[in-house]
């Protein structure tokens, strides 16, 4: 419909619109679909109807872009909705900047809206089905479905996969079944490929920290009982540290 409908303006602007042949069926979706369009200024008001009386303080999961998020937020909080859904909802964003500015506050804006406790965001594109997590430290860690490559932006070739490398960023998928899973993006990243202890990983009631590149790692677990992935770590040493609060550590 977007096709066709820059095709009737651009033969509107020749003066060649009789001589534009469009079947009568596509006439009519496209006349629907102007319908919704000249509709859309009265959506976002039955959209806020909608969660302050159906979802308000339920616990809910939201998937987008970071601006529609923040687009949202700011015509809820203008409206004066304020911690719509349970704080323990699950509010997440990827895709990048998409070109634009991010204003100061904007996920404050979110979070104040959505009445959320965090904003979970990632490294992602709509080519990849693997998604990179951002950690509470601000660095996106590579899913396990993932096999990053940094090509040189002149030569397209692979750079070393070693130490802190900055490049081109590719990705081989492993998820994929029906298409080949390569591709190439334009984003230039920064990985640490030879980091042992990249950042602290969260896992419900554990912190595991370590477990990498054959290292020793370390369960702090909130029960005394062993946790049950302990035998998934690759032959590595598992310290099972039962504790209360992180400062127990800290502390130690």
């Amino acid at each position: 419909m977007i096709d066709l409908g820059a095709k009737i303006r651009a033969a509107h602007a020749r003066g060649t619109l009789d001589r534009l042949d469009i079947s009568p069926e596509l006439m009519v979706k496209k006349k629907a679909f102007d319908q919704l369009q000249a509709d859309m200024p009265r959506h976002p008001e039955k959209f806020f109807e909608h969660i302050s009386q159906t979802l308000s303080g339920k616990r809910v999961f939201t998937y987008a872009t970071w601006n529609l998020l923040h687009n949202m937020a700011k015509a809820g909080l203008a409206r004066g909705l304020e911690g719509v859904f349970a704080a323990d909802s699950c509010i997440s964003t990827s895709g990048g900047a998409k070109g634009m500015v991010q204003p100061v506050g904007w996920v404050e804006d979110i979070l104040r809206f959505t009445g959320a406790s965090q904003l979970h965001e990632s490294y992602a594109m709509s080519e990849v089905l693997g998604a990179h997590r951002r950690c509470e430290h601000g660095h996106y860690h590579l899913a396990p479905t993932v096999i990053p490559y940094q090509l040189d932006p002149e030569t397209s070739r692979p750079l070393p996969r070693s130490g802190r490398v900055t490049g081109r960023a590719a990705f081989y998928d492993l998820s994929t079944e029906t298409r080949w899973g390569g591709f190439i993006s334009g984003d230039e990243i920064t990985i640490e490929l030879d980091s042992t202890l990249s950042a602290v990983v969260t896992v419900g009631a554990y912190r595991v920290i370590g477990g990498k590149d054959g290292e020793g790692s370390v369960i702090v677990s909130q029960i005394p009982e062993p946790v049950p992935f302990a035998t998934a770590l690759d032959d590595r040493t598992a310290n099972l540290v039962p504790i209360d609060t992180l400062e127990e550590v800290r502390q130690s």
